[in-house]
């Protein structure tokens, strides 16, 4: 059995009566919902200016839109 799932992984699948194509496609939507759930949310991993300025132990030049 082994040799011939080292062969073949997806016997594993039909083995269990999976269908591979509704096991990826049910997974791709409940990626997509859990990132659109938490797209309307700040980040906590963006770094601010100034945590920049103090991180590095260097002064950040302001910049301005009309640059």
């Amino acid at each position: 059995m082994g040799t011939r799932f080292d062969e073949n992984p997806a016997l594993f699948f039909i083995l269990r009566n999976v269908d591979v194509d509704e096991l990826i496609s049910k997974a791709v939507v409940q990626k997509s919902e859990k990132l659109l759930n938490k797209s309307g949310r700040k980040s906590g991993r963006v770094i601010e200016g100034d945590d920049l300025s103090a991180m590095f132990g260097v002064e950040m030049d302001e910049t301005s839109s009309d640059d």
